[in-house]
């Protein structure tokens, strides 16, 4: 059960990375575009809020693979192995979704014509 809930956390960690990279990225490709929210400071705002909000992520991500006292896995390596074989399924997942799906549709089309 515990490894779900990391499994979880480390996921959702990983979506938060995304985020504030985005929001670096955006700043320098559509500076001019206006946004419901305003980070003061202009660019070293940016730079700050994301950059520290990217660093706290990445390594409450990195943290979430040492395994607690409490847990007995008996080997630290097989906790991370369970964790990283899990991270890397649930990433997968949405990419082999987009994958079929492209797939059906271009013989979709391809029979149309």
């Amino acid at each position: 059960y515990w490894i779900l809930i990391v499994l979880s956390a480390l996921l959702t960690l990983l979506m938060y990375v995304l985020l504030f990279a985005a929001v670096i990225r955006l700043r320098y490709s559509h500076p001019h575009i206006p946004r419901a929210y305003k980070i003061p400071g202009g660019m070293i705002g940016v730079w700050l809020v994301g950059g520290t909000g990217l660093l706290a992520c990445l390594t409450a991500f990195f943290l979430g693979f040492v395994p607690p006292i409490q847990l007995k896995t008996g080997n630290p390596f097989s906790y991370e192995k369970y964790l990283a074989i899990g991270t890397s399924t649930m990433l997968l997942v949405p990419f082999l979704f987009f994958f079929f799906q492209r797939k059906k549709t271009l013989l979709t089309v391809n029979n149309d014509e």
